[in-house]
């Protein structure tokens, strides 16, 4: 896409069009700008305005549910959200303006009211979920869709090695990157996938992004601020939290990772 790269000054990596340097430069805020005693729950217009506002870019989480909208909402169900005993992929067009955030006067949204909201004011790094869908081709395509010829500034991302070939296979125009972790929730084999990163040399992410840099924020519908990850080669430190953008560090393996305590 450029026949040349420029330096990142000292961040030790080489800044292209599919590694840029506002992933490693500024704070990410985790889900938006969330603080909850504010009107602003994570995952919300409101959070997603707020962050746009500071000028701060944004990571948030997208599902396909199975009426095929695309909602931008982190759990497998609603229970921590909302109280009630629903799958997130049930719910369809109409329930969406109902399902109300933490029992504010926010309710989930879709990503083209997320990105129309933001307007390209800042970069977006945009988590894509698999859940339970049966659809995964119809959850990249339809995130592909969504971003179009939309200005603006995106990043993609999965915990999924199958999602991540499914938008090399679309050749997507943007930055994908393979999340991993400690995913002590996981099963034994999908644990040491990810935590080896094995299935990086068929995904062949242009980054790392690793959950082990976990914000000393609340996470669970409370006060969030953005958080910085610093890492250097072969360890990580435990990552700051601030309302001001700081620096961040980064080896040519990984990426700063403010994705916070839950994927």
């Amino acid at each position: 896409m450029v026949a040349q790269a420029a330096r990142a000054g000292s961040m030790g990596w080489w800044v292209t069009p599919l590694r840029p340097a506002w992933l490693t430069s500024r704070p990410i805020a985790h889900r938006g700008l969330h603080d909850l005693a504010a009107g602003r729950p994570e995952n919300s217009l409101a959070a997603f305005e707020a962050a746009a506002a500071a000028g701060y870019p944004c990571e948030l989480d997208v599902q396909l549910t199975d009426s095929g909208e695309l909602i931008v909402l982190h759990d497998a169900d609603l229970a921590r959200v909302t109280g009630a005993a629903r799958r997130s992929t049930t719910l369809t067009a109409g329930d969406l303006p109902r399902t109300r955030l933490f029992g504010g006067d926010q309710h989930v949204p879709t990503l083209a009211q997320v990105l129309e909201r933001v307007g390209g004011r800042i970069p977006l790094l945009i988590e894509l979920k698999r859940g339970t869908t049966a659809n995964p081709g119809a959850l990249v395509r339809g995130v592909l869709e969504d971003l179009g010829n939309r200005s603006g500034q995106y990043a993609l991302s999965s915990f999924d090695p199958a999602l991540l070939r499914l938008l090399r296979a679309e050749r997507a125009g943007y930055p994908v990157g393979q999340i991993s972790g400690l995913l002590k929730t996981q099963g034994p084999v999908r644990r040491l996938a990810g935590r080896t990163m094995v299935g990086n040399f068929l995904t062949r992410p242009r980054l790392h992004l690793l959950r082990a840099c976990r914000p000393a924020v609340a996470d669970r519908g409370r006060v969030a601020r953005v958080a910085v990850c610093r890492s250097s080669p072969g360890r990580s430190s435990p990552p700051t939290t601030s309302g001001k953008p700081g620096s961040t560090r980064t080896t040519s393996s990984s990426t700063s990772c403010p994705m916070g305590s839950g994927h």
